[in-house]
């Protein structure tokens, strides 16, 4: 796969053909948020250093979008007067502390000769947090930039001194049976600190019936979870995870945690049914997450809500 300092001007028009949407690793810009005025320079502050402090990922200035999916290339802007030079120096200028390893790629227009778009590579950093030029300290949620919590900014600044893990659950519908379906829970970490010793707590609904539950290990009790202002009757199980008898959680690695099957047979009505888990790793406050499986009559999706770290 070409990198994006690689691209050209017909992997745009990919892009747009394939409707590729905004996520939380790519944000369309037009490209007059490339002006030389301090509104428009505080937001290309804003914007890259909240890929750096997230996950990273790539700005494109040149594209008009509407509800988040790519429409059009547009005119372009003139390269003798937004150089990209010009680029390189508000970013470096207006983001403390400077972020390392972006790179910028000028990208020239067939419908207009002259005119170019650019194209921005943001890494995630090492060294975040970044401070934007307004002062603030900036994520990417959903499809845009938003200041971050006190306790963000604090997890980020220990992204090279903690684990930092995320958990998501993939839902397949390859089980070996058609009444049942399949979840896989996956682990990873965003830090180059290895997680040498990590326990999960799921909570799972309990009108979710598990015919497989892998490695789990389940809890003997009544467990009631609290969702969408519902009190839910649900099942605790858990699993710990440490060295030597497993392997440390490391940066970049998605960890499958159940190593077997965890099926459940597909529930009777169709709804909205709830999971939640609960992270705990040595060294980092406990980490809760949220997910809705929103079951249709023929398949179940997955949703994730916003995580939080508890203290």
């Amino acid at each position: 796969m070409k990198k994006s300092w690689e691209w050209t001007e017909s992997d745009i028009v990919e892009l747009i053909e394939n409707e590729t949407p905004e996520s939380l690793t790519l944000d369309y810009k037009r490209s007059d948020s490339l002006a030389k005025d301090s509104k428009k320079r505080n937001e290309i502050s804003k914007d890259v250093s909240a890929f750096a402090n997230s996950a990273g990922g790539i700005l494109i200035y040149g594209v008009a979008e509407n509800k988040h999916l790519p429409l059009s290339i547009d005119d372009g802007v003139d390269p003798t007067i937004i150089t990209k030079e010009w680029l390189e120096q508000v970013i470096n200028s207006n983001i403390q502390r400077r972020i390392s390893g972006i790179r910028i790629n000028q990208i020239k227009l067939s419908s207009h000769p002259i005119n170019v778009i650019y194209v921005v590579d943001v890494p995630q950093s090492d060294l975040a947090p970044h401070m934007a030029f307004d002062k603030k300290f900036y994520k990417r949620f959903n499809f845009e930039s938003i200041a971050m919590e006190e306790y963000e900014i604090r997890d980020v600044s220990n992204r090279n001194k903690a684990p930092n893990l995320d958990l998501n659950i993939l839902v397949t519908n390859k089980a070996l049976q058609p009444t049942t379906f399949s979840c896989d829970f996956i682990l990873s970490n965003k830090s180059m600190v290895p997680a040498e010793y990590t326990n999960i707590e799921f909570y799972m609904d309990a009108r979710l019936q598990q015919t497989a539950i892998g490695v789990f290990t389940e809890s003997e009790g009544d467990f009631h979870i609290n969702i969408e202002g519902k009190e839910i009757k649900a099942k605790r199980f858990y699993k710990q995870l440490s060295i030597p008898a497993a392997m440390p959680i490391l940066y970049g690695i998605n960890f499958s945690i159940n190593n077997g099957p965890v099926r459940f047979t597909y529930p009777k009505d169709k709804g909205k049914y709830y999971i939640i888990a609960r992270v705990t790793t040595a060294g980092v406050a406990p980490r809760q997450f949220s997910f809705t499986l929103d079951y249709n009559g023929f398949n179940m999706d997955i949703h994730k809500g916003e995580d939080y770290k508890e203290g």
